[in-house]
């Protein structure tokens, strides 16, 4: 929830992690850069990082997504899919980079309208704790 992975050795890191990780992940070879939203604990102050990148789409609730993973898509050529669910990354399982498997409806609508092969499972039955369910991702 404090990162994001583009692919290709290319990782965003949350503003206030940035100065904490920034010398482990680029001596593991990657190409950090710093993101520039300032995540908050609550709810959509929390999920600028959690978008789904799976093939050419990114699936995230767009108007909470960090600038720089936006603008990193349109210079990538990836495609935006604007979802409710904030919480993209955690609310699906990735089979390769046209398939997914969610209990989000709204996830699973999203990317059936851009030709994925999608398993829709019943909702609940991850725990969580301090939570009514947990996450897939």
């Amino acid at each position: 929830m404090q990162l994001f992975y583009f692919g290709m050795g290319d990782l965003i890191l949350a503003s206030q992690i940035y100065n904490d990780y920034y010398e482990i992940f680029k001596s593991k070879g990657f190409n950090i850069m710093k993101g520039d939203t300032l995540l908050k604990p609550e709810y959509p102050f929390n999920i600028a990082y959690n978008a789904l990148l799976c093939g050419k789409y990114l699936f995230c609730n767009s108007p909470y997504t960090d600038p720089v993973i936006l603008d990193g898509c349109k210079k990538r050529g990836i495609s935006v899919v604007n979802i409710k669910q904030g919480y993209a990354k955690c609310s699906v399982g990735v089979v390769n980079e046209n398939a997914l498997i969610t209990s989000d409806a709204g996830i699973y609508k999203a990317a059936v309208n851009v030709n994925f092969d999608v398993l829709l499972i019943e909702s609940g039955h991850i725990d969580l704790n301090g939570y009514n369910y947990g996450f897939m991702g």
